[in-house]
């Protein structure tokens, strides 16, 4: 149920691409939600590209996080400048050497974490990622549980040396919730997509 809920966000942030590529993906995931055949060299680049899409929301985080703390530094500066109107030139000028050099400082840790995170990239890269993870979670599933429901399973005995249910499932979930991160974070996605795929998540 929750990949359901995930590709349906998927599929509407690719009809929100320009690139029509990525249009009526729900076509291309009905095609490969099919597929049966375990393709270990998807398997490879699913996790690398999982672990990638960790790296950057983690880098996205910290990039928000010290873009406060510009903005703190630059008032500082500012105010600091205001109050140093009466004071001599060697008092103003080593206060705000100091606090300069804090805001310059700062300014170049910004921006090595823009180039890190999601703030460089555009809404047709992240959408790249999200359709070979949607693709990779079909098939681990499938390969997981097996058979559906109405179904007999062949390899039930094969199957219990898997991951459990509650295991995948609390698997997938972390997976998802760190995707949803992920995009909810990328300022090339329109706020009120975010806000409804925040919502739409379990």
């Amino acid at each position: 149920e929750e990949l359901k809920v995930f590709s349906t966000e998927v599929i509407r942030f690719g009809n929100r691409c320009k690139d029509p590529q990525w249009h009526n993906l729900d076509r291309y995931f009905d095609k490969v939600s099919s597929e049966r055949t375990p393709q270990h060299h998807l398997k490879e680049e699913a996790e690398s590209v999982m672990q990638k899409l960790v790296t950057c929301v983690q880098y996205t985080a910290e990039l928000y996080h010290e873009m406060h703390a510009l903005d703190r530094f630059e008032q500082d500066y500012q105010r600091k400048q205001q109050e140093d109107d009466g004071s001599s030139v060697a008092q103003r000028g080593e206060s705000l050497h100091i606090l300069k050099q804090e805001v310059k400082s700062q300014q170049k840790h910004v921006k090595s974490l823009k180039k890190k995170s999601l703030w460089s990239k555009n809404l047709e890269e992240v959408m790249e990622k999200l359709v070979d993870i949607v693709h990779f979670l079909h098939l681990e599933i499938h390969n997981t549980f097996g058979c559906s429901d109405n179904e007999e399973s062949q390899e039930p005995t094969k199957r219990r040396n898997r991951l459990g249910p509650a295991g995948l499932a609390l698997h997938y979930a972390n997976i998802i919730s760190q995707i949803d991160a992920l995009v909810s974070r990328s300022s090339s996605v329109p706020p009120n997509t975010r806000d409804s795929l925040y919502q739409s998540l379990p």
